[in-house]
């Protein structure tokens, strides 16, 4: 059973699509209680905790850290191109992640990748097998998603043509959505939970 699309989509011909795995995307974080921030007038750096003051001097710049990573996208294709923003998880290789016992040996690995498997054992992560092209290696990584980057749709096309390297195979992706709703959403809304007590009951009638 494939995980991945084979042959392989060209890249240069692809429309980015749910599950797409990207090479070299920024992902870039701050912890806003203990911000480094430039002011114009200033030649050195100062720590602003933006939680208790958000007021600023126009054209205060913000220092991020920034690390380029793998990603995979996790916006629905529909919403690609027509939303603000895109949404992305950053993806590792495992070896970053997981112990080296977890790694040890064969069947080390092959008993780590059924508990990858289980949403309830680990909701926050989506393990993707290892992989290879004649100009692009994918060792065995997880998609963190805990660690989500938002792109601007006006970069949507430079990704699609410079940086999309692997598709997930349709089962794939169906099990990278289900990891998504696990994670993000574990528990069923009442039905009438959007409606008023008036428009719950029309609703009720109309349906009867």
């Amino acid at each position: 059973m494939n995980f991945y699309e084979d042959p392989p989509v060209s890249r240069g011909e692809i429309a980015l699509q749910q599950g797409d795995i990207l090479e070299g995307i920024p992902f870039l974080a701050l912890a806003p209680a203990q911000v480094e921030v430039l002011e114009p007038e200033s030649e050195t750096t100062s720590i602003r905790d933006l939680t208790a003051d958000q007021s600023w001097k126009d054209g205060t710049k913000l220092c991020v850290d920034c690390e380029i990573s793998n990603a995979i996208v996790m916006s629905q294709t529909c919403d690609l191109g027509k939303t603000p923003y895109f949404l992305v998880a950053r993806v590792v290789p495992w070896t970053t992640v997981l112990k080296a016992t977890d790694m040890a040996t064969e069947r080390a690995c092959r008993g780590k990748i059924r508990q990858l498997a289980n949403p309830g054992r680990h909701s926050g992560v989506f393990y993707l097998p290892d992989h290879q092209l004649s100009d692009f290696v994918f060792p065995k990584s997880l998609a963190v998603l805990h660690s989500i980057q938002a792109l601007d749709r006006i970069d949507l096309e430079a990704v699609q043509q410079a940086r999309f390297r692997l598709r997930l195979s349709s089962i794939a992706l169906q099990a990278f959505q289900e990891r998504m709703s696990y994670f993000f959403g574990r528990f069923g809304a009442p039905d009438h939970l959007y409606y008023t007590r008036e428009e719950w009951y029309a609703m009720k009638i109309n349906s009867e």
